[in-house]
């Protein structure tokens, strides 16, 4: 598992390979978690990799987490979910509204929803018009 292709930071990246660093289960699951540069099915592909070369471990119950007994398992868990949920979210057989939310700051923080799309296509098209453009 490259771990570190999963960081953010090209100067991190750099550094942690350069003093060989190795990350364990749960460090690597991270860095997949936090990556803003592969998408939700690369991500799955990478935890479901995980799971298949590195070893299981449990999490101590801290604050805002509750004891997980086999990272393996919550990982699988996991994975299913996302699974699901793209499954529901590119369905056809119903009328869905998707909305592309806009995050801006002026003069404080702000959220508002201002592109509406009548099916996952369109959202996709348009998504994909403006990265290209």
């Amino acid at each position: 598992m490259n771990a570190i292709s999963f960081i953010n930071s090209k100067d991190i990246a750099a550094y942690l390979k350069k003093i060989n660093y190795n990350f364990n289960t749960l460090e690597t699951s991270w860095l997949i978690y936090q990556s803003s540069n592969h998408t939700l099915q690369e991500k799955n592909i990478a935890w479901q990799e995980v799971i298949a070369t590195m070893p299981d471990c449990s999490v101590e119950r801290r604050l805002n987490c509750k004891e997980i007994e086999s990272w393996h398992v919550f990982l699988s868990d996991y994975i299913k979910s996302h699974e699901e949920t793209i499954k529901e979210f590119q369905r056809t057989d119903k009328e869905w509204v998707y909305g592309l939310g806009v995050r801006y700051q002026n003069e404080g923080f702000s959220d508002y929803w201002d592109y509406l799309f009548s099916n996952y296509d369109k959202l996709y098209r348009s998504m994909l018009d403006e990265c290209l453009n």
